[in-house]
C-alpha cells in the first residue's frame, strides 16, 4: 500500500517484532480489500486497482479513527 511514512512508521519494526500469533493479519500494512473483494480483480487494469487502493487507503484511515475513538477515555493510550 502507498500510505504517507507517519508517526507509526517509526515504531514498525518495534510492532512487527512484538506481534501476538493471535492476531496473524495486519489489515494497516495489508490492506482490508484484499480480504474482502475476490483477488482477480488487483491483476486487472491499472485504473481499476488504483481506485480499490484509494479506497482501501481511506477504510484503512477510518478503522484507524475508529479505534482512536475507542480508546478516547484512555489518555496514556495515545
Amino acid at each position: 500500500m502507498d500510505i504517507k511514512n507517519t508517526k507509526e512508521w517509526a515504531f514498525r519494526r518495534e510492532d512487527d517484532y512484538n506481534k501476538n500469533e493471535r492476531n496473524a493479519y495486519d489489515w494497516e500494512r495489508d490492506g482490508i480489500m484484499r480480504k474482502c473483494i475476490p483477488t482477480f480483480l488487483f491483476r486487472a487494469s491499472p485504473v481499476l486497482v488504483t481506485f480499490i487502493q484509494l479506497i482501501d487507503m481511506r477504510l484503512i484511515l477510518l478503522m484507524k479513527a475508529i479505534g482512536r475513538i475507542k480508546e478516547f477515555k484512555h489518555v496514556s493510550a495515545f
